[in-house]
């Protein structure tokens, strides 16, 4: 008797587990392309101190929550974040892009049946193609984006134009909003910092980076 409720409850706790995974999103999957540039002409070596470079974001929140996983991330590899002498500053710029697509539009031939005119008794009927038309309608195409810029500030110099260490950009289609999927974005973009990432596609379970 006691095993039989140990098992019941083992299938309710199991039972739990998957519909709150379900709920959260475990299986889902965060597509994303990405693509990066290193300066050969500058020893990544001697970078080891960040900080953030503030742009006129028209969401602060957003902002501070990028930097956030960010700085997460760049500390996983050593770096340290330092906002009063840092060795470079890291520019963040993010959106979505949206457009408005139609559907495809398709055509089949259906047969129908044409029964014989009224008086026609003892006549047939006849069986007729016809053409029906499926699809159509519009639907929003949304590429979440993420450009981050790592700027050299060791060999800064007034009026000189901005050096670049690294840049790096992703892009990732998808109806789940930025803030959702911005730390997958984040850690699939600088997952091989400093290497020179190949323009390429990769793929992260939502779950694994949030």
């Amino acid at each position: 008797m006691r095993d039989k409720v140990m098992k019941k409850q083992s299938l309710f706790v199991m039972l739990c587990c998957s519909c709150l995974c379900f709920l959260i999103g475990c299986g889902a999957r965060i597509q994303m392309k990405v693509d990066s540039y290193l300066n050969q002409d500058l020893n990544i070596s001697e970078y080891k101190s960040f900080s953030f470079l503030p742009t006129n974001n028209e969401k602060p929140l957003m902002e501070k929550q990028l930097f956030a996983f960010i700085r997460s991330e760049m500390e996983k590899k050593g770096y340290i974040y330092n906002d009063k002498e840092p060795q470079f500053l890291i520019a963040v710029q993010s959106g979505i892009q949206s457009q408005e697509k139609q559907h495809r539009v398709r055509s089949r031939p259906i047969q129908v049946y044409q029964p014989p005119p009224v008086g026609s008794i003892g006549k047939y009927g006849t069986w007729q193609t016809q053409y029906v038309t499926e699809g159509g309608g519009t639907y929003t195409d949304s590429t979440r984006w993420m450009k981050i810029d790592f700027i050299d500030v060791i060999n800064k110099k007034p009026g000189d134009k901005l050096t670049y260490l690294w840049q790096g950009e992703v892009t990732s289609k998808g109806s789940l909003e930025l803030n959702q999927v911005a730390k997958c974005l984040i850690s699939g973009l600088l997952s091989d910092y400093p290497v020179k990432l190949p323009k390429s596609t990769r793929t992260i379970k939502l779950n694994e980076c949030n």
